[in-house]
Parts: C-alpha cells; structure tokens; sequence
C-alpha cells in the first residue's frame, strides 16, 4: 500500500526517483500560517522538489496544520535564463472555446503552465482582463478598477500593474466612434465591440439582439455590412465590428462596401512594449507589503497566484488545492502571506476555484500532465494561461530516471521498469532500452531485460546504468506472504461491463505489495465473464448472473464475488403496514395510511391506501406514507417500482425520498403526474452518486399548484427494487491463506533479581471510571489490580477510555478508584505525556474526539518530538482508538508513516496500543504492532501481557478471573 505522501506525490511522478529530488520534513514547528481571523499552527509538513527544466524547479509542499491540510504547488522560474520564455497560452479554436491548461501547454510545447484570467462563464466565453501573446494585443483590458495584470515586457522584464485603454474607430469622414471591447462579448446595448480571428473563425452573430449590425473589415477595407444575421466568418487579416441600437444606425451611416476604415487601440502601459500579458484580480503583494485589497473573494478556495522577485528576475507560479479533504484551500491574505515567505515581492491573484490548475513536464517526460487536485474532479475549460517555455536545444544524455509503478515487490513477484534520460538542461532525452544495463543490490534477485525477478526478502536498490550515467532506485522485497486481497472485494457490473481487480499480498511483518496481474493465475467461477491479466469483463449472454474471480498466488487465493445485470425484487406487498404510519404537510393537512381492500384485484386482496386532502389550503401540500427509521435497500438499487391505483386525479406528483450512508437526500420521481385510472407501474432512478446503503423513508402525494387542490385517495401493492443479484457468499471458502504464529506470541521468564534487564507490564483496555461506578466494572477493575501484584509486573497501562465520563478527570480517577494499585497506573489523559523505561519509551495520546487533532492538536507536536528525543528506543504508543477508527483517514495514514519511517530508520520495536474494542487484537502493519484490548465493560475481560528483555517486546493474551 502507499503511504500518505506516496499517494499524494504518485499523481505527478510515480515511485519514480529523480535526480535532485529532495524530501525535508519538518517536525516539531509552531509556524503561524496567515488567515483573516485566526492562525493555524503547523503540525506537519513535508516537501518534494524537482527541476522542470534549466532555470525551472517544481516544488510540493503538503501542510498538516490545526486547520486541517494544505497541499501547494510552486513553480519557481528564473526568467533571467536566456533559454526561459513566458507567454500566454490560448485555445486553438480561439477565446470564445476554452480548453483545458494542460491541453493548451502540451500543444504549443510549454514546460509547466497555470490558468490565467478570471471569465466570463455564460455562452460566450471571454477574459475579463486583457490578453497579449506574443506582442499581440488579443484582447482588450477590463474598465473596472479594481482588478490588476501581469505582464512580461518583450526585453523579459515582468511587472504587476492596472491598466488603463481606450479603443476608437476613424471613419472615411475623419470622424471617431469608441470601440467599446476587443474580442469580449461584454459592453451595454449601445456598444461597439470588435472581434479578429483571436475570437474564433466567426462573429457572434445576431442572438435575438435589435437592430443589430455587424461589419466586416478585411485589411483595413470595409467588405460587408450585415443586419441581423447569423455569424460571419472573420478574415485572417481583418476584423468584425458588432454593434446594436444607436451604435448600430452610426455603423451603417458612417461605412459602407470599400471604404477604409482605420483602428486606434491605446493602453497604459503601452501594450506596443508588452511580449505577454494575462489579467487577474486584487493585488496580493505591492513592493514587499500586503494591501487592503481592492479584489477579494472571501473565504478559503482553491487558488492561483503569480509572485515576482525585488530584481525582476523570479517568478512564483503558485497553485494551491481546496475543496478536497486533503486541502482547505486559502484566502488572499493567507496566500498573500506563502508568496511573502518565497520572496515574491509583488504578486497577483489570478482565477481560482474549479478553473486552478498547474500542469508540469515530469522529468525525463515529453508532456506535461495536470499535478493539482482539481476541485471538481475534471480539469476546466478555461480562456488563457500563462505558459513557461524552455527553448535551449536538446543536449547529450546527462541523467537517467527509473520509473516504476511501486516500490515493494512480493516475493517470488515480477516487476517491469522503465528508464527515462534528460540532458544537462532537464530535457527529455530518448533512451534505448537496449543500453541499459540493469542490477539490483544484496542478491534480491535477478533481472531479465527491464523485469526484476524477487527471489529473496530484504532492501537494496535497483541501478539502472547507460555507460558512466547510472541512476538507483530503493526497493523492497518483502517476507513470506500470509495472505492475499482482492481490491474490490466485490463487484456489480452490467452485462459486457468491464473493471480492474487489484491484488495484494501481505507478508508476516505486515507490509504489502501489489501482486503484478501476469504472475497471478485468475479463474472465473461461473457462467459470468472472462478475466485477463487482472481485468474482469462480464458476459453479454445473461441478464442477471453471479459468481466469483479467484487469484491464486503461490499458496495464497482470494476472491472477488460477482454480481452482473439487475433483478427485480419485492420488498413491501403493504400485507402488513406496521412500522409505516402517515404524515402531512402542513400538519393541518388531512392524510391517512392503512391496509385496505383492492380497489380492483391486482395481486392481492388486501393493499395500502394513502388518503390526502389538498383543499383546505392553496400553498404548497404533501401526503406521505412514512417508513419508521427508513427501509434498507438491497445494496446496489438502481430503481424503485411501484404498482399505483389512480383515481382519475388532478395531477398531482407522486415522489418518493431516499437517504444514503452518508445523510444526503434523493428525491426520486415515480409519477409527475397522477392522472390514470386503475393500476398502472411506475418507477424511479435512483442517483448514481449515492452512497450505499440507502434507506428508503418515504413514499408520497404533492401538489404545488392552488388550481389543482383536492381530495381522494390512490392505492400501493407491489413495491420492488431494481437490484444487482444477491453475491454468492459461497465462493468465499475458497479463500486460501497461510498460518502464521507470531513468534512474540510466547512465554518468557523474567529474573526477578536486580541484574535482571527485563520487565514486564499490563495492557489493559477502557475502565470506564465514574464518581458512581459500576460494581461490575470495578470488580473486573480490582481483578486487574490483582494480576500485578506479581513481583515480576512493573506497572500498569490503560488504554481506551479511563473515565466514562467528563464528572472526573483522569489523574482524580487514578487517586480514588486505583489507589489500590499496588504498582504505578499509568492512563490516557486529557494531556500528553511519556514515561522511560530503561530503553524504552511510552507515549501517553488522546485521541477519544476522532483522532489526534480533533481531540488536542498540539499533541502532534508533542509525538514528533518525543520520537526525535527517544534516538532509536522502542515506542510504546498508548491512546483511545485504534488507527482505523480516526475521523480523518489521512491522519490515520500520516501516523502510521510516521512510526513505520521511525521503526525503519532506528530498527526498534514500535507498538500502537489502543481500547475501544470487543476482543483482543495484534496485528502488524508496515512493521509496526498495533494491539486492542477491551476494558471492564466485558463480561469475561482480558489483558495482555508484556514482557520486555534485552529490549525485546513479547506477549500473552490472559484472562482474568475476578
């Protein structure tokens, strides 16, 4: 599996190592990071970077703060390189048909890019502030005032500023009329607005506009003059001139056919002097300080930033994500304040939100790829951009670049990789596989041709060399397999649908990998499908089957159970209504839900009648037949059907409502009209995007309309679901997996005499303390109590919740209802703190609110500097909660890196202990133990055990007998 910082960084390079890449962790830093009303500290962070190109370097930066995340993206670029352009990148159909940066980077040869200008969004796409490519002007600035520009002079000076312009027309008569904008749509109805080629390949054309007028202009001579027209097509060399109202009538006064017509376009600055200009928003920086900004769009989004140096010679291309669970995003002040702490010292907020975006040219790589998160899950369309290009020519193979999709290889596994080549400059160089030379260290294993073969367990490093030029790659075979996992576990797919299953092996110190889909042998259990190297494509044949995809590898299987095509299915024949009642809206709207006999016999004698009475009022009303607590759907309901008795009716909506797992609500039409008589079926899609299990709560009658109000009543049989078949659990005992005895799992003895170097403890779960305790729970409390008086037992740990309850403290609970004790008791408090034995550490961490930050964020900082302190001691972690159980699955991963990187680099024993559990447990995860036990709330307890000698931790599970 991947670590917290490896998924992160997979998006841009893979497992890839490249040259100069460097990772600093910071831990242990209180840094304010800026926001309008409060600070957050910093809890965590860590850095990659890499070189783009000579003279650019990409950097992520990724922030766990008390704020929650942050993830950033900077580009740094120095524009004084001869061989650095910046230009602005445009569509290639023109302004008015955005496309996505990257699209726009990758065809006109950029290194990296970031979006531009903020736009209009409605059916004619334009930038609200100017745009220059190239020395061209393309389009005109904006009138409003409180929006600046980037620009970059032809002699490569960049520079931040508002810009001011005027546009006008001189007629053959000598007379002048304002043009109004340059390739917008924008401007009032007395506009005149002019449109070239920058545009698109046509005017806008007559959209239901009055007296509306184009004309069009080839060279600088007038060729046609057009009325309400459809679009026209723009000349290479030429313009169009729109104009509606009064404007117009001056249009068709002043010109016709032949006559020549001349432009004057001015701006401060003067755009004559500018290479590239792309518009933005409020100033973020101006000469090194922050000002009140004239632009501001309030609140923490996803933002884009460009950040100039004092010298003029650097820039700061900044992408910052939001909107995801990974990062809050920032407000202008907070971004205001990053570009500050890189040395920019003017800066501009560019367009933010769904349109941020940063594409970069991996190293070693021919395109540019998008490395942001993009807030809405697909990159936007967007008018322009600012691209950086690197024009130096192509040198000699100077580096070499190992590419491969994972880091850990089972053993006995295969693994592909593949070698990329960059000159002196960063530039891709085209590499024969032919001429690399391939080894792995400490005889891991052996390779054939760019396939490594894993034939014994360790760490090393795979070298791939090119003569003189060789690059190394760390990797890690890992020891015997245990067991397999399929990734999904289970599938629904529709006739002639396809998906990928992943396979997994984990190994004895709880490390996995992913199995390479080749050395797996794959068997479709059933009539259901084909598989192939892992992917799994189901027959066309049936409309509904089931049946199961087995891995088997070595010893080891698992199963992936099979689901194909829908059936339907009753789950309510309305035979017996408990648990169902009536409700109305308002509340003093007549409705009646109950068992009757059939209108007219469909399937049963007997059905449900919902009885409503609209006319008392004319606003909005509902009659609903209710499912108490909600009806659990079979998991995968597509559709809802229901046989439905009308009444003849006014039209009124019969709907039902649906909750998914997460809370959201679905409203699900199954009749938008109810006009029939007798029985008929409808039915109802249930949305895609709901998350299982979904519960339906009701079924009902509305009516929004005061001319149709009334009276009556319409009849239920036969509610069913529209459901993939039910998963045959019996294809689930064909899952093979290995024995394993954890050899820590033993009994050691423990001198008692004082040269002895060994000790032992208690692990004991939730004691629940309370000023009003439990008799029971104190009984199994004192049993505990009991066990250590043992001569050989030091002292007593609890993990889980030591009090029930906020009535007493954790340290008062330890002085009344444990002053028994015989041997120091140390609980989980409501503050962090360590205890040392000989070599070895005890962390003591709440995390009773969700995880560590949610319960106490300093506590972060703590941890990490008890880990520096500790300098290779074993780490006994103890707190409420076991990792799975954290509110946030991003601090459940960065923990567990951090212990396995703190394992791995001291080669000490790292344990997790933690309550909230019904038996106990042990297992290994990325080296690290993680070990549960349930507290006095059981009604046969247990404790664990642990004897630590020669600082070696063993234990064993025992009972306790009050």
């Amino acid at each position: 599996m991947y670590t917290l910082i490896q998924l992160l960084h997979r998006k841009f390079i893979g497992f890839w190592i490249p040259f100069l890449l460097t990772a600093i962790l910071i831990l242990n830093i209180i840094v304010p990071t800026a926001e309008a009303e409060k600070t957050d500290t910093l809890l965590y962070e860590e850095r990659y970077s890499e070189h783009v190109s000579k003279g650019v370097d990409y950097e992520r930066i990724i922030k766990y703060t008390t704020g929650g995340w942050l993830t950033i993206h900077l580009l740094t670029v120095d524009i004084s390189d001869r061989n650095i352009e910046i230009n602005t990148l445009l569509p290639e159909k023109g302004l008015s048909f955005p496309e996505p940066i990257s699209k726009m980077a990758l065809r006109e040869g950029a290194v990296s890019a970031i979006n531009g200008d903020f736009f209009n969004m409605g059916n004619d796409t334009y930038t609200i502030g100017p745009v220059i490519k190239s020395g061209e002007l393309i389009s005109s600035p904006t009138y409003r005032n409180d929006m600046a520009v980037f620009s970059i002079t032809r002699d490569k000076v960049p520079f931040i500023e508002k810009w001011l312009w005027k546009g006008n027309l001189v007629f053959p008569d000598g007379t002048r009329a304002s043009i109004n904008a340059v390739n917008k749509s924008a401007g009032n109805a007395e506009s005149i607005l002019m449109y070239t080629r920058y545009w698109s390949e046509h005017s806008p054309g007559c959209t239901n506009k009055t007296e509306y007028v184009e004309v069009v202009v080839e060279g600088n001579k007038v060729v046609e003059i057009r009325e309400g027209l459809p679009p026209a097509a723009i000349p290479e060399n030429g313009y169009v001139l729109a104009a509606c109202g009064m404007r117009s009538t001056l249009l068709k006064d002043k010109l016709k056919p032949g006559d020549t017509l001349e432009v004057e376009l001015s701006t401060l600055p003067d755009w004559r002097e500018i290479y590239a200009a792309v518009g933005g928003g409020g100033i973020l920086i101006k000469d090194g300080k922050i000002p009140d900004f004239e632009h501001n769009i309030t609140g923490r989004h996803p933002r884009t930033a460009i950040g100039i140096s004092r010298d003029q010679e650097t820039m700061f291309l900044v992408v910052v994500e939001g909107r995801h669970p990974l990062s809050t995003g920032m407000d202008q002040k907070e971004l205001a304040e990053f570009l500050l702490s890189v040395g920019a010292y003017n800066a501009l907020n560019l367009d933010g939100g769904g349109s941020s975006v940063m594409a970069v040219r991996p190293l070693g790589e021919n395109e540019v790829t998008p490395i942001s998160t993009i807030a809405n899950g697909f990159e936007r369309r967007v008018p322009n951009g600012i691209g950086i290009f690197y024009t130096g020519k192509t040198d000699k193979l100077k580096g070499l670049r190992i590419k491969a999709p994972v880091s850990k290889i089972p053993l006995g596994g295969t693994l592909e990789f593949e070698v990329l080549g960059y000159d002196r400059n960063y530039n891709p160089v085209a590499v024969d596989p032919k001429k690399v030379t391939w080894s792995v260290s400490n005889n891991l294993g052996k390779f054939k041709g760019s396939t490594f073969h894993a034939q014994k367990s360790g760490r090393g490093y795979i070298t791939a060399r090119i003569g003189r030029i060789k690059e190394e790659l760390p990797i890690h075979v890992l020891e015997e397999g245990i067991r397999i996992e399929l990734h999904p576990s289970r599938i629904t797919l529709e006739p002639g649908q396809a998906r990928d299953i992943t396979a997994y092996i984990e190994d004895t110190e709880g490390y996995r990998a992913v199995l390479n889909p080749a050395d797996v042998e794959w068997e479709v259990m059933g009539d259901i499908g084909t598989v192939e190297d892992g992917r799994f494509t189901a027959s066309s044949s049936s409309p509904s089957a089931t049946g199961a995809v087995i891995a088997r590898y070595e010893n080891l299987s698992a199963v992936c159970l099979i689901s194909i095509g829908k059936t339907e299915r009753l789950i309510e024949d309305f035979q017996d209504i408990t648990g169902m009642k009536a409700l109305a809206y308002p509340q003093d709207v007549g409705a009646n839900f109950e068992i009757s006999p059939s209108p007219e016999l469909l399937f049963s004698q007997k059905v449900g009648k919902l009885e409503y009475n609209f006319s008392g009022s004319s606003s909005p009303q509902a009659s609903y037949a209710v499912f108490e607590g909600g009806r659990e759907l079979p998991e995968g309901t597509k559709k809802l059907g229901l046989w439905v008795f009308g009444n003849g009716g006014n039209n009124h909506w019969l709907r039902a409502l649906v909750t998914d797992s997460s809370g959201k609500d679905a409203y699900i039409t199954l009749a938008r009209n109810v006009n029939w008589c007798g029985w008929r079926k409808v039915e109802g899609e249930i949305p895609d995007d709901l998350i299982q299990p979904i519960k339906l709560r009701r079924i009902y009658l509305a009516e929004t309309e005061m001319d149709k109000m009334d009276s009556g009543a319409i009849y239920f049989e036969g509610l069913t679901v529209f459901s993939p078949p039910d998963f045959d659990y019996s294809f689930l005992s064909m899952v093979s997996e290995k024995e394993y005895f954890d050899p820590k799992n033993t009994e050691v003895e423990l001198k008692t005499n004082k040269k002895s170097k060994g000790f032992q403890f208690i692990l004991f779960g939730d004691a629940l303390i309370a000023r009003d305790y439990n008799p029971v729970y104190y009984e199994h409390l004192s049993a505990v109590v009991d066990v250590s008086r043992k001569s050989s037992i030091d002292f007593i740990l609890f993990s889980g919740n030591f009090t029930g309850n906020s009535e007493i403290t954790p340290w008062e609970a330890s002085r009344t209802w444990l002053s028994i004790s015989p041997k120091p008791v140390y609980p989980v408090g409501d503050q962090p703190y360590s205890q040392e034995k000989g070599k070895n550490r005890f962390i003591f961490l709440d995390s009773s609110r969700g995880g560590l930050r949610p319960t106490n964020p300093e506590q972060w900082i703590f941890l990490q500097k008890e880990l520096r302190d500790a300098g290779g001691d074993n780490i006994f972690i103890i707190t409420n909660l076991s990792p799975e159980n954290f509110s946030d699955k991003y601090e459940k991963q960065l923990l567990e890196d951090i212990l396995t990187k703190y394992r791995e680099e001291h080669d000490a024993e790292v344990w997790f202990f933690y309550g909230n559990v019904d038996e106990p447990e042990i297992y290994r995860r990325n080296g690290v133990y993680y070990a549960g036990v349930p507290g006095v709330s059981k009604d046969a307890p247990q404790y664990i055990l642990f004897t630590v000698k020669d600082n070696k931790v063993t234990y064993q599970i025992e009972s306790i007998t009050p």
